[in-house]
């Protein structure tokens, strides 16, 4: 075989293998790249689907049936020419049958047999909590094989030593702000979508968005659903049902009520310190609190290398405020005034103004302002 080879595999029936194979080989297709496909394992319904796709013959690799010459036939007349050769694995549930190695019929013994290095895709590594798994899959990925790659996913920092692979160059990072659409993919997802926006309204959504996707996405749902399309930009908020629905199923259920209690009582802050934390709720231990949610990415954007100083995500900040508003509506001013008294202890003037102001006092507001 002298294409390029590829294998697409997956732990259990119905993790999606076949849509992402066919996707896959149509979509390289449609770049202009000649595809050749088989499928692995003793299945002789999905290759009808590959040649559909790749637009060429398809063929079935199985190596408990099938001598090693065999395979290399039908390997070379499916990537006769080709750019790139993609296998789709055999049945999730099938590990292979009890032979000697490279005749078990299982994915391995082609990933073997052709030398493809190994992309072993681990997801929702938050889920993890068993000690022996997390120490496991520490020493795995302190001994990936060359030429292979380990791919974890999650919404928290995985159970790694990351520090150290970090410093060896070995390991590539892809955080919330890598994720962040810009604007003209903003732009294309809510057109896709079927809004017609101008360029203003798209601008002040993505300002708002910061261009997460999941947020535009409900925008769009929002504005489907009969939300004022001449002043979209202006009404969504995140205080939405839509929203709301989103982000307290996807974030504040999976933290504890200390936590979601921190969440809502300190959106009334602009911008976050521990220090300033600690003095609005009059609990200490706010600048952990503060680093646990940002490794648990819970929409908190740091605003410094330093870890010292944050803020939430617009569209969060407009949920936290609307339950804190529902909730606890008359501790709103005096989170307010501590913040502003704090503020003003360490030389934020004009943020105490701002505080001042929210909580409705009048008088320390216009001594502020003749201060200033």
């Amino acid at each position: 075989m002298t294409a390029r080879g590829l294998i697409v595999a997956a732990p259990q029936s119905g993790a999606g293998k076949t849509t992402i194979t066919l996707a896959l080989v149509a979509a390289l297709r449609r770049r202009g790249l000649k595809v050749g496909a088989a499928k692995a394992g003793p299945d002789y319904i999905d290759p009808a689907f590959h040649a559909a796709a790749s637009g060429s013959a398809a063929v079935n690799l199985d190596s408990w049936a099938m001598p090693d010459a065999l395979i290399e036939m039908l390997a070379a007349r499916a990537t006769d020419s080709a750019d790139i050769f993609v296998i789709e694995g055999v049945m999730g549930l099938f590990d292979g049958a009890a032979a000697k190695a490279g005749r078990r019929g299982a994915t391995a013994d082609l990933a073997t047999h052709f030398e493809l290095p190994v992309v072993l895709v681990l997801d929702d590594v938050h889920l993890l909590h068993n000690r022996e798994c997390r120490s496991a899959l520490s020493v795995l990925a302190e001994h990936v094989p060359k030429g292979s790659r380990l791919v974890l996913a999650g919404r928290n920092e995985p159970p790694l030593r990351i520090a150290r692979l970090r410093a060896e160059g070995r390991i590539t990072e892809i955080g919330p702000a890598d994720l962040s659409l810009t604007q003209e993919e903003a732009a294309a997802l809510l057109r896709a979508a079927g809004l017609a926006l101008d360029d203003g309204e798209v601008a002040e959504l993505y300002r708002r968005t910061e261009g997460w996707a999941a947020g535009l996405y409900l925008a769009a749902l929002y504005l489907r659903e009969g939300g004022p399309v001449g002043t979209a930009a202006v009404s969504f908020r995140g205080d939405d049902r839509l929203v709301s629905e989103y982000m307290k199923s996807e974030f504040l259920a999976r933290i504890s009520r200390r936590q979601r209690a921190f969440l809502t009582r300190t959106a009334v802050l602009e911008r976050m310190s521990g220090p300033l934390c600690d003095a609005v709720l009059e609990l200490p231990g706010s600048a952990t609190t503060l680093a646990d949610l940002e490794r648990s990415n819970l929409l908190l954007v740091p605003l410094d290398r330093r870890g010292e100083w944050y803020r939430y995500h617009h569209l969060f900040r407009d949920m936290l405020l609307a339950q804190l508003h529902r909730r606890e509506r008359g501790l709103m001013p005096v989170l307010r005034r501590r913040a502003a008294s704090w503020c003003l202890g360490h030389d934020r003037p004009e943020d105490a103004l701002e505080y001042s102001i929210a909580a409705g006092d009048v008088d320390t507001a216009a001594g502020l302002v003749e201060l200033d």
